[in-house]
């Protein structure tokens, strides 16, 4: 399914407008940990944004694929994400950002 990523909230999570069901939906990436912000760890939330900043650069406000897998209680969309014809989880662990 075809969609536009219009906000990176974190390293994994992103707000995705599908245009021709006219809806936004929340979206996790699925098959990666991305490390998340930790107040007590100043390494883990300098992680976190890097991470974020890295998300921001490659698909923030770009064409991308999703194919969704499930959907939690609160009408969260977490599945695989397509850039470009490559899996965006592989781009991921490719640039050492994720494991």
């Amino acid at each position: 399914m075809d969609a536009v990523v219009d906000f990176v909230f974190s390293g994994s999570r992103y707000k995705l407008r599908i245009d021709w069901e006219n809806v936004v939906i929340g979206f996790g990436l699925q098959g990666i940990k991305v490390p998340q912000p930790d107040q007590n760890s100043k390494l883990a939330t300098q992680l976190s944004n890097q991470a974020k900043d890295f998300s921001k650069l490659q698909i923030q406000q770009r064409d991308v694929q999703i194919e969704v897998r499930h959907m939690d209680k609160k009408g969260n969309f977490f599945g695989q994400l397509w850039v470009g014809g490559q899996r965006y989880a592989s781009t991921w662990l490719g640039e050492g950002v994720a494991y």
